[in-house]
């Protein structure tokens, strides 16, 4: 492999061990406070099949795919200088956006909530006046009969 494209390699490791731990830790700060569901495991297992399937495109464009060992161990660099140095940075905007979103969310759910609980109430009401009537008639026919 040529010096100027081991190079390249090198730094494209660099860049995306870093790219992999900015989105890993934006991933981890939005689902941060909830519980392990089944849907955010499978957007954990999606992120990273997408990572790799990205970081082997980039090596099949630069040098046909060849990766080695240090390959790898700037790959682990480039998330060890993230989170070192740039994590903090970024942590403050992420939990503003997962503020954001959780209030467009929270009013979402409370405005689904009142219609389901406006819902039910007619529904039920509806049943008790339908009794009603059914029960008053009952009592308007034994009186006529009597």
């Amino acid at each position: 492999m040529l010096l100027a494209t081991q190079i390249q390699v090198i730094l494209f490791h660099l860049l995306c061990g870093w790219l992999y731990a900015f989105g890993f830790s934006f991933l981890q700060t939005l689902t941060q406070y909830h519980r392990r569901s089944l849907l955010t495991s499978v957007c954990e297992i999606v992120y990273h099949a997408l990572v790799s399937i990205l970081l082997f495109a980039g090596l099949l464009q630069l040098n046909g795919a060849v990766t080695n060992f240090y390959l790898f161990l700037f790959f682990l660099l480039g998330a060890y200088l993230y989170y070192c140095f740039y994590f903090m940075i970024f942590y403050h905007f992420f939990t503003v956006i997962r503020h954001f979103i959780h209030k467009r969310i929270t009013k979402i759910s409370i405005a689904k909530s009142h219609m389901i609980g406006i819902i039910k109430k007619n529904t039920n009401r509806l049943r008790r006046l339908k009794w009603r009537d059914a029960h008053d008639s009952k009592k308007t026919n034994v009186n006529d009969a009597s």
